[in-house]
C-alpha cells in the first residue's frame, strides 16, 4: 500500500516499469508507522521527522471507514502538526496531505477524522475515470480537492511491493486506488507546485488549489456558490486538482497575508435537542473575525446516548451551509468537545451571525447541546489590521487544553 502511494506520488520515469509518478524527479523518505499498532508518540515523531528536509507529508491512512468510529489524533500528534506547520521548511510550513476516506458504502464522513479535519491538512477525495464520486469516496465539509482515482471498474497503475507480497505478482499493479491513491497524486502536484515556486507557504498551497480545482460532475446537486464565489462541493470540495494550472499559479503566486484566528469561547446552551424530527438553532454572534476566511474549527459538546441519530450544520453569516454530521448506524455515545471542520466558507466575511443546527432523526433518545464554539482562521485584506484574541482554556478528562486542542 505505500509503496502503491509513494509510486502515485514519485515513481521514477525511464525505468522500464509501466507507469511514472506525478513528481517524477521527487525525493522519498518512508515511516513504518501504520502496519503495527502505534501511539501518540510514534504518530507525532512521523509527522514531524526531519520537517526542515521533508516539505511533504503524503498519509493515506486514518481511522476506520466504517461509519461508527469518531476518532482523531492525540494530544501530541495535534502539536506535532501544529509545530508543523508554524516551522517546519524554514517556517513557510510543512504540508499535510490526507485522504479523506472510503467509507461512503457505511455512511462515514470525512469530518468524522480528526486527522483530515484539521486545518493544516489538506483532505482529498476520489473521482473515477468519468470524474464522478468514487463509489467509495465519503464526503465532508473539510474536503478542499478530488484527484482521479480507482472507480467505475477501473484501477489505478503504480509501483507495487515486488514478489507475491504485493497486491499482484510483480513489481507493478493496474488495482491500486481509494482516496490513499488520489492523496499522494495530489502530494505529487503539491511537489511540482514547490518546484516552481519553493517560497510558498503551507496557506499558499491551499489558496492556489482552491484557486485552480475545476468543477467536475457538472450537474450535481452537491455544487453551490458560497458568499465569496466559490463553487464548493460536500463530495468533491473545491472540485478535481488541475495540476497545470496549479503549477502555473505557483510559478507568479505572491504569498497570502499572515494568518489570523479568533475564537468565540465556548457558548454555554445546555438545551435539550428535540426528539422529534425538528431542527434547533442555536447562534453566536462573531466580530473582530479575519475579513477572508480560509477555515472554520466547529468545537461541539452534546450529550447524547446514539450520536449517530443527529443532524449537524452550520449556517454562516452568508448563508453557506456545511453538513457536519449526518444520521448513521453510530451507536456511540456523545460529541465529547468534538471539532468539526469546513473550508466551505473560504472568502467569506466572519463577523456575523453564526448558526449552529441540529436535528434528532429517531425517536428514543434524546439528547442535550451541552456548550459550543468557533474558531474561525484566515486572513485580513492588507488593508485592514487583523489581530488575535487571547487563547481559552477547558479541562478535559483531566487534562487542560488550549482552543487548538494542544496540550
Amino acid at each position: 500500500h505505500g509503496t502503491s502511494a509513494a509510486g502515485v506520488a514519485a515513481a521514477a520515469g525511464n525505468n522500464s516499469l509501466y507507469g511514472i509518478g506525478a513528481a517524477y524527479e521527487a525525493t522519498l523518505a518512508g515511516h513504518l508507522l501504520i502496519a503495527c499498532s502505534f501511539s501518540d508518540a510514534m504518530s507525532a515523531g512521523a509527522l514531524s521527522a526531519h520537517n526542515q528536509s521533508i516539505d511533504i507529508y503524503s498519509n493515506s491512512w486514518g481511522p476506520s471507514d466504517d461509519g461508527q468510529t469518531l476518532s482523531g489524533p492525540g494530544p501530541l500528534t495535534v502539536a506535532a502538526i501544529e509545530a508543523g506547520a508554524a516551522l517546519g521548511r524554514d517556517g513557510l510550513g510543512s504540508i499535510y496531505v490526507w485522504a479523506a476516506g472510503n467509507g461512503l458504502a457505511s455512511n462515514d464522513n470525512s469530518n468524522y477524522d480528526g486527522y483530515s479535519n484539521m486545518r493544516q491538512t489538506i483532505a482529498v477525495t476520489a473521482v473515477d475515470h468519468n470524474g464522478q464520486q468514487s463509489w467509495y469516496a465519503e464526503p465532508g465539509a473539510n474536503i478542499l480537492v478530488a484527484a482521479p482515482s480507482s472507480g467505475d471498474g477501473v484501477g489505478v497503475t503504480t509501483t507495487d511491493i515486488t514478489g507475491p507480497d504485493g497486491y499482484t505478482d510483480g513489481n507493478t499493479t493496474d488495482a491500486f486506488g481509494g482516496t490513499s491513491s488520489a492523496t499522494p497524486l495530489v502530494s505529487g502536484i503539491i511537489a511540482l507546485m514547490l518546484e516552481a515556486n519553493p517560497d510558498l507557504t503551507w496557506r499558499d498551497i491551499q489558496h492556489i488549489l482552491v484557486e485552480t480545482a475545476r468543477k467536475n460532475d457538472q450537474n450535481d446537486s452537491s455544487w453551490a456558490e458560497n458568499g465569496a464565489g466559490h463553487l464548493v462541493s460536500h463530495k468533491y470540495g473545491f472540485g478535481v486538482v488541475d495540476a497545470k494550472l496549479a503549477v502555473e499559479m505557483a510559478a507568479f503566486w505572491e504569498n497570502v497575508p499572515e494568518e489570523y484566528s479568533v475564537w468565540t469561547g465556548m457558548e454555554q446552551v445546555n438545551s435539550t435537542i428535540p426528539d422529534n424530527n425538528t431542527w434547533t438553532t442555536f447562534d453566536i454572534n462573531v466580530s473582530g473575525s479575519p475579513s477572508q476566511l480560509e477555515s472554520v474549527d466547529v468545537y461541539v459538546n452534546i450529550s447524547h446516548s446514539y450520536r449517530g441519530d443527529l443532524y449537524i450544520a452550520l449556517q454562516s453569516p452568508s448563508g453557506t451551509i456545511s453538513y457536519l454530521a449526518e444520521p448513521r448506524s453510530d451507536s456511540g455515545s456523545d460529541y465529547d468537545y468534538w471539532r468539526f471542520g469546513t473550508v466551505h466558507n473560504w472568502g467569506e466575511e466572519g463577523d456575523g451571525i453564526w448558526t449552529l443546527w441540529i436535528l434528532d432523526s429517531y425517536s428514543g433518545d434524546q439528547g442535550t447541546l451541552e456548550d459550543w464554539g468557533m474558531e474561525l482562521h484566515g486572513h485580513f485584506d492588507n488593508s485592514t489590521e487583523g489581530w488575535t484574541t487571547s487563547p481559552f482554556t477547558l479541562t478535559y478528562d483531566g487534562v487542560e487544553w488550549d482552543a487548538n486542542f494542544t496540550t
